[in-house]
């Protein structure tokens, strides 16, 4: 058995590189147990632009715990193994049918795997209930994310006979079964709106985000990922003390001749520090981060799950709700708006405060920040 890992690097274009400071490579360990020895599997070449790496670990198990560092092979220089967060074999990515899975099922719908085809229905077995009514699934839209065509992703069932949902709309062009898996959805929201407001849910909440860089000796400006859009979005820096893997601290950039300001808008944002901190440290930036929608069934967000499926829900809750005021004066989703308002401020608040929802825009100071390990 092999264990298949997805490993994500959203900020690989400002690593990325065999200069001093940057990384070409990273490394994967594994362990027995969380706190066990992490030995070398294998290196894996990090590429422009790509921000999510895929490996079958044949000598692990779903026991295993992994670490991943970066490594330059020209400087051979690598971040600290006992610094990097480790990972069990079963961590899971939330991707965008996953969390659109999460939605439906919130809106009272459900996936099901798909039994067999014809031109114009789609056999669930999983999904018949002798319980139900006998037109228990007529009305809802029939999604097939995983089907060769995009054409068929987005049908509404017209009638139900023993598990065969036929639809009226226009033929299959893909009929081939595999292991694909079919969801029923009774919201009346076609398959394209449902992904683009999921997206839009991400892309407007923010999460607090840990970015770290070495810096050269003697250079008092750094140049920042366009991430950081602005001065205002940068809450901390911190300072690594401690040169061996296993004995650091981070300590805030301030007093004691430590200084630092970063200036710019407009994702055009540079770092001015202290000369005397620029000699091969390692910096860290408490920094806000919006989310970024999913433009694909495998393309992952790396905001914490709970949060962006309550983020994704307001967004698609606040859509209907429009809707139905453009078209009734009134709707029923109010309640859940409601509803799932509190989650995602619940959810902020435990994984770490944003200012979405339509808060005011975060200034230097308004959270604490990460502790001294």
């Amino acid at each position: 058995m092999a264990i298949d890992l997805v490993i994500p690097l959203s900020d690989v274009n400002s690593v990325i590189g065999t200069a001093a400071n940057q990384f070409n490579t990273m490394r994967l360990y594994r362990a027995s147990s969380r706190g066990g020895t992490y030995a070398l599997v294998t290196t894996i070449t990090l590429v422009a632009s790509t921000t999510r790496y895929e490996y079958s670990d044949t000598s692990g198990l779903t026991s295993s715990w992994y670490k991943v560092t970066l490594y330059n092979s020209v400087t051979t220089t690598e971040t600290a193994l006992a610094e990097a967060e480790p990972f069990p074999a079963a961590r899971d990515i939330t991707t965008r049918k996953e969390l659109r899975q999460k939605v439906i099922k919130n809106l009272g719908g459900d996936p099901f795997t798909l039994t067999a085809l014809a031109a114009q229905s789609a056999t669930v077995t999983e999904a018949l209930d002798t319980g139900d009514d006998a037109d228990a699934f007529v009305g809802y839209h029939l999604y097939r994310p995983d089907s060769a065509s995009a054409a068929d992703n987005d049908r509404r069932v017209t009638a139900e006979a023993a598990g065969v949902l036929t639809h009226g709309g226009a033929a299959y062009s893909d009929t081939t079964v595999g292991s694909e898996t079919v969801e029923l959805m009774p919201i009346d929201i076609s398959f394209s709106t449902l992904n683009e407001k999921i997206g839009d849910g991400l892309r407007n909440t923010r999460w607090l985000y840990r970015y770290e860089f070495g810096t050269e000796s003697g250079t008092k400006q750094y140049s920042l990922p366009n991430f950081v859009e602005g001065e205002e979005y940068v809450v901390d820096g911190w300072l690594r003390f401690g040169q061996t893997a296993s004995a650091y601290t981070w300590d805030k950039l301030e007093g004691a001749g430590k200084w630092w300001r970063v200036h710019g808008s407009n994702f055009q944002c540079v770092l001015n520090i202290s000369p005397s901190q620029g000699d091969n440290a390692v910096i860290a930036l408490d920094v806000w981060r919006a989310g970024e929608p999913l433009d694909s069934e495998t393309d992952f967000t790396i905001v914490h799950p709970q949060w962006a499926e309550a983020a994704a829900m307001v967004s698609v809750i606040e859509h209907l709700i429009t809707r139905d005021v453009v078209r009734h004066a009134t709707s029923v989703y109010a309640p859940l708006l409601d509803i799932w308002t509190k989650k995602l401020r619940q959810y902020s608040r435990k994984h770490g405060p944003t200012p979405g929802l339509r808060v005011k825009i975060p200034t230097p100071g308004f959270i604490g920040s990460f502790p001294s390990v």
